[in-house]
């Protein structure tokens, strides 16, 4: 995650009208960014929480794909408690130190890769499960230890590919101080050809500032994707969503339908009311 800044380079020689659409680009930064952050935070932590409770407490981790599944929430909850901080240094600055920094920027790899190789897991899962239903099923221990094996490794492995995130992450002092990364060749030379692109052009103002519009809110959007995962691998399940309703149940949230209904019956109705009953019960089957 970094915060971009162009008070240098290519602003620096801009006319007044430019210097004030720059402003205007900021303000639009300062108020979308912060806005979004906090709706994936309490999104994503609530959604990714309760998908959590459930594989933990409810399901018991009886599949490898439950396995698999636990990953996501797992790694998209160490990513949203890291959304405050950015928040407030968007609001404000980084005032947070350079340990917090590269652990920050750590966090945010850590989970893109994560979430990327767990998919990728789920996937040849499934597809083992299909193609070889009747070996999947006699091996299902073995299947469900060696899942256990390949998760930690997924998340070894995506440690070590965010260690360069947090070796050249680093707390830098420009109008205010950002959080950000500075590293090899591709980042300090992709941003001066791409400039060099742009000058060739007669659409070079215009481009820009599209571009970092484009940066911002597309980054937001990029953060969705751990509100979206708990709908997507979690709440689509029969098995999760039955569950789910046992953790309503158990909380207080939902009354217990089935008893107070068959209360309600009398030797007259039962034909009816049995009917009726299970109409229900199958209805909360769906849900």
């Amino acid at each position: 995650m970094e915060d971009y800044n162009y008070e240098d380079g290519v602003f620096s020689n801009a006319s007044s009208e430019s210097r004030q659409e720059h402003q205007r680009f900021l303000q639009f930064r300062k108020l979308f960014l912060p806005c979004m952050y906090l709706v994936v935070f309490v999104c994503g932590l609530v959604g990714n929480a309760l998908v959590l409770v459930i594989y933990v407490f409810y399901q018991k981790l009886k599949s490898l794909t439950d396995v698999f599944l636990m990953n996501l929430p797992l790694a998209d909850l160490l990513f949203v408690c890291t959304l405050p901080f950015w928040v407030h240094a968007v609001l404000h600055e980084w005032v947070f130190g350079q340990a917090m920094c590269k652990l920050l920027l750590g966090v945010y790899t850590i989970n893109f890769y994560t979430s990327m190789l767990t998919l990728t897991c789920i996937t040849v899962d499934r597809f083992m499960a299909v193609v070889q239903a009747t070996k999947a099923y006699n091996q299902q221990a073995k299947r469900l230890a060696r899942g256990k094996v390949i998760c930690v490794l997924t998340w070894v492995t995506s440690l070590l590919v965010s260690l360069p995130q947090v070796i050249y992450g680093s707390v830098s002092a420009l109008d205010r101080l950002v959080c950000g990364y500075h590293s090899v060749c591709l980042l300090t030379q992709t941003p001066f050809n791409l400039v060099k692109l742009v000058h060739s052009t007669s659409w070079e103002y215009d481009a820009m500032t599209s571009a970092h519009y484009a940066v911002v809110v597309t980054e937001a959007i990029a953060y969705l994707r751990v509100c979206l995962n708990p709908v997507l691998y979690a709440f689509v399940g029969l098995k999760f969503r039955k569950n789910f309703r046992k953790l309503m149940k158990d909380a207080g949230c939902l009354p217990y339908l089935g008893v107070s209904h068959q209360g309600r019956c009398s030797d007259d109705t039962s034909k009816t009311c049995s009917a009726s009953h299970n109409g229900e019960a199958t209805t909360m089957v769906q849900l």
